[in-house]
């Protein structure tokens, strides 16, 4: 099956697809003149494959949320597989070529399309290298791609995003102002440049990369620094300062912004006891999760669920 996605000139676009079974929905919503954004959910029972647009020069900002994506070009020079938890920055410049949804109960993917020469003028003037390499890069290729580490913060945003229920009257808003603020924390994670003489390896980066996936689906209860080295393949010693060097937080500080992060959602979705909170990202000891959020929000977890309003149309 072959499905060619363009972008309508409407503020916002909704078409359902049903196909061998498999059911997918793909709204794409208008923010402004220069940014559309794009979200694609639902199950595949076999894998799909939809055409990229020909001849379009863009930027996108993609978002696996769940489920797996191959993409490649006609001459079979690229082939990407994007797995659930990814984010990628892609430059597409005379891109000829197709998407590949796999197999999946459930699919969720968002993306955020800018125009090809996006960077260019947000970094117009800037001095950090590693905006001007990526830069270059995107000036020497057809197509260019590079991953992008979210913070807890960004993923609460994609949370949002996917999950909120905003009053009708305010969705386009809300929609909007999550979408620029997710584009501002992926550029800032852009633009910092990477350290030098670090001693990591492409494989020690991997291995870490897979130990921030672990810990991220494991918040409740996630494995010891030595049961997660071993799981990676990296020793314990490299695993801990590789992770405070590539992600700027040990692997307990992450475990800890996660389960925060996730704690301050429930409490905005209108979860009602601090104790199902508290044991959902991983306390037994309600007094220790409260100290904890305190000390992370500066206010205790009874006092923010009370200042919190769901967002429940």
């Amino acid at each position: 099956m072959e499905v060619s996605i363009g972008f309508g000139e409407s503020a916002k676009e909704e078409n359902i697809y049903n196909a061998c079974g498999s059911q997918y929905k793909v709204v794409t919503t208008k923010i402004d003149n220069d940014i559309i954004t794009m979200s694609i959910n639902g199950h595949i029972t076999k894998d799909i494959h939809l055409c990229a647009p020909k001849g379009e020069k863009y930027i996108s900002l993609c978002f696996i949320l769940s489920g797996n994506v191959t993409s490649f070009n006609e001459d079979g020079s690229v082939d990407i597989r994007y797995s659930k938890g990814d984010s990628y920055i892609v430059f597409h410049s005379d891109f000829v070529g197709s998407t590949t949804i796999h197999k999946t109960e459930k699919l969720s993917v968002f993306s955020i399309v800018m125009p090809y020469d996006f960077l260019h003028r947000v970094f117009e003037n800037t001095s950090r290298k590693k905006i001007i390499q990526l830069l270059k890069c995107q000036e020497e290729k057809h197509f260019f791609q590079k991953e992008i580490f979210l913070t807890p913060y960004a993923k609460g945003i994609l949370h949002q995003i996917s999950e909120a229920k905003p009053k009708e009257e305010l969705k386009f808003f809300f929609a909007a102002s999550k979408t620029y603020e997710l584009i501002n924390c992926c550029l800032e994670e852009l633009s910092e440049d990477c350290p030098r003489g670090c001693g990591l390896s492409v494989n020690d980066l991997s291995c870490l990369k897979k130990a921030r996936i672990i810990l991220s689906e494991n918040i409740a209860e996630p494995p010891s620094i030595i049961n997660l080295s071993r799981m990676v393949g990296i020793n314990d010693c490299k695993l801990k300062r590789g992770f405070k060097m590539v992600f700027n937080t040990t692997p307990f500080g992450y475990v800890q912004e996660l389960r925060m992060a996730q704690a301050k959602q429930l409490f905005i979705d209108g979860t009602p006891s601090v104790t199902f909170v508290a044991n959902q990202v991983g306390y037994t000891n309600v007094g220790h999760f409260s100290a904890a959020f305190r000390k992370f929000y500066g206010t205790t977890p009874g006092v923010f669920k009370k200042m919190s309003i769901p967002m429940i149309a």
